[in-house]
């Protein structure tokens, strides 16, 4: 029950650490299917939402993660938050596209 209890509040607070987009603004994304065209306007959509940029969060990755470089960066949406997730050999960070404030944070060593 305790476990439970740790595990919702976590939830909890990484919920309220990020900032959301509007229920319209997510729709927009999502109204698709797979075709090249239609996955370029989503792309293009969730571009035109973000605040924190490819570059701002790479420095961002690497104040968090100094030592190592960075392998992967991609601009992703979970639910009405729009992050992006940047995996270094030593760790991945989920970086709020809206606030640039840190959701996440796993070692991988």
């Amino acid at each position: 029950m305790r476990r439970i209890l740790s595990l919702l509040a976590c939830f909890v607070i990484v919920a309220a650490a990020g900032e959301n987009i509007t229920p319209q603004e997510h729709n927009r994304f999502h109204n698709s299917n797979h075709r090249p065209t239609i996955r370029l306007q989503k792309e293009r959509t969730m571009q035109e939402l973000v605040r924190i940029d490819r570059s701002q969060a790479r420095k961002i990755a690497r104040e968090k993660c100094p030592d190592a470089g960075i392998e992967k960066i991609e601009l992703r949406h979970r639910n009405r938050l729009i992050y992006w997730q940047v995996t270094t050999p030593a760790c991945r960070l989920k970086i709020d596209a809206v606030s640039g404030s840190i959701i996440e944070k796993e070692n991988r060593k």
